[in-house]
């Protein structure tokens, strides 16, 4: 079941284990890739929990990311052998590193400032 509308003309026909085939499934740290064949236009189910922040690519192009059976994360795949790479990067990660980054260089900058006004202060 697609908790998202795909905004598909027609609904697909369903698919035979047979007829679709996974090869080179890799799995890292926010990142799963896998080549897909499908016979006919499909849905691929990730069993990874639906999470704001999963970005969907396939054949290098971005694709919409739908939400499948309640909970898991997923995509549509048209007909043929395609790569298809799900990547986790949510807004709240890349805003929290931007802090971060923003932080470390006040830091810096404050720590060159005091030394610099440090070495003013000493007679020779």
């Amino acid at each position: 079941m697609l908790q998202d509308d795909p905004r598909t003309e027609v609904d697909p026909p369903p698919v035979s284990a047979t007829e679709s085939k996974v090869a080179d499934y890799e799995e890292k740290i926010n990142r799963v890739r896998m080549k897909v064949n499908v016979s006919t236009p499909s849905v691929l189910v990730l069993t990874q929990i639906h999470y704001p922040g999963w970005r969907a690519s396939i054949d290098g192009r971005s694709a919409p990311v739908l939400q499948t059976d309640y909970a898991f994360t997923g995509t549509l795949v048209g007909t043929g052998s395609h790569e298809i790479e799900f990547r986790f990067m949510p807004a709240t990660f890349i805003v929290g590193a931007a802090i971060s980054l923003a932080t470390v260089l006040a830091m810096i900058l404050g720590w060159r400032a005091s030394r610099r006004r440090g070495h003013r202060n000493v007679v020779h």
